[in-house]
């Protein structure tokens, strides 16, 4: 009897079991289906969207599907018409967005890229990478927004990410050497503009890595690196207005003044109102103690850039030079005012930059 029942119970076991088991798979087919159809569904919005991207978050908003998916598409409905506040907020309710379609993802910050919003894109690039299988193009636009965003560091980061992945592509050093530059970091930036130069970039970026190399080291001291940039940039007629003017300084530096104001007043001759030639070309008279010509081109700095505080305090000495002591003092405190006022402004600047977050 007792084995009857033990019998009873197995069978009633194993049927409970198989019960089970066909709920599971009856469930599990319907997620599917439903997921299916919900795929399907949003599929068929997005490409709704291409046209009429109105009609398109009706039809999403009557389903009020809220997954990650739906949350996504909502984003890029709204960025389509340009809500792009309403966009952000959206995205920020996603949970775990890096667990979107990548291209979605990218789309998305596509389309804020093209609007100039760069913060969306920021993130919705941050989610893309997560993912773990960042393309170079990936890695391309990221350091472009970063740098535009002001998170240096990681913008560094990636370049130096893309720099070991395609060693031979000269991006990620142009960008790597433009933040150092602007950090003040010469030796730094040096060393990357020539990294670049080794892996030839395009001519325009090669001529402008020239440039920058001779100018950061004129600004060094270190005058045979600046010349052998110069002579390769001469060696390519007709040289720019700008270049010129950056070999007159390299002159100036050398100690041939005569030879910088005559490049110099060639510059200004077909470009009579270019503020850095004038102001090289007045230093140079003032070095010559020629002040009365050194006058006439800071008056016209500050004419032209009122706001020019080199040109108000250069000014104010050539003045002392005249012996014109109250117009001196005049344009040297404008200088100081004007000083003031930008210290204030990049003080400013820097609280900014520093309460942004940027995203690992």
């Amino acid at each position: 009897m007792i084995r009857k029942q033990g019998n009873c119970d197995r069978s009633r076991a194993r049927r409970l079991l198989f019960v089970a088991l066909l709920v599971m798979i009856v469930l599990g087919a319907m997620a599917y289906r439903l997921y299916r159809n919900s795929a399907t569904a949003l599929a068929h919005i997005r490409e709704l969207g291409r046209q009429d991207p109105i009609v398109a978050r009706e039809l999403l908003e009557a389903g009020n599907d809220r997954s990650r998916d739906a949350q996504l598409l909502r984003c890029q409905l709204l960025a389509a018409v340009g809500s792009w506040n309403q966009a952000e907020e959206v995205f920020d309710d996603i949970s775990k967005p890096e667990l979107c379609r990548q291209h979605e993802l990218i789309e998305l910050a596509s389309l804020a890229l093209t609007s100039g919003i760069y913060s969306l894109a920021n993130i919705a690039l941050d989610a893309a990478y997560r993912q773990g299988n960042a393309d170079v193009e990936l890695l391309r636009t990221m350091i472009s927004v970063k740098h535009q965003l002001e998170a240096n560091q990681d913008a560094l980061a990636l370049c130096d990410e893309m720099s070991r992945r395609t060693p031979g592509d000269p991006y990620p050093w142009l960008v790597s050497a433009t933040i150092y530059q602007e950090a003040e970091k010469i030796d730094f930036a040096i060393r990357a503009y020539r990294e670049a130069l080794r892996r030839s970039p395009d001519k325009r970026d090669a001529q402008n890595a020239r440039f920058q190399v001779a100018d950061l080291a004129i600004y060094a001291g270190d005058l045979p690196t600046a010349r052998q940039q110069l002579d390769l940039l001469l060696t390519e007629p007709p040289a720019a207005p700008s270049v010129l003017v950056l070999y007159a300084k390299l002159l100036h530096r050398e100690g041939d003044l005569a030879a910088g104001v005559k490049i110099l007043s060639g510059v200004l001759a077909s470009n009579p109102d270019m503020v850095p030639a004038l102001l090289e070309r007045g230093t140079l008279y003032l070095e010559l103690e020629k002040p009365a010509e050194a006058v006439r081109d800071f008056d016209q700095v500050v004419t032209l850039d009122p706001e020019s505080y080199t040109g108000h305090y250069k000014l104010g000495l050539a003045y002392q030079k005249l012996n014109q002591p109250e117009v001196a003092r005049r344009h040297l405190e404008r200088s100081g005012q004007i000083t003031d006022r930008m210290s204030k402004h990049s003080l400013q600047n820097q609280r900014t930059t520093q309460g942004r977050t940027s995203v690992p």
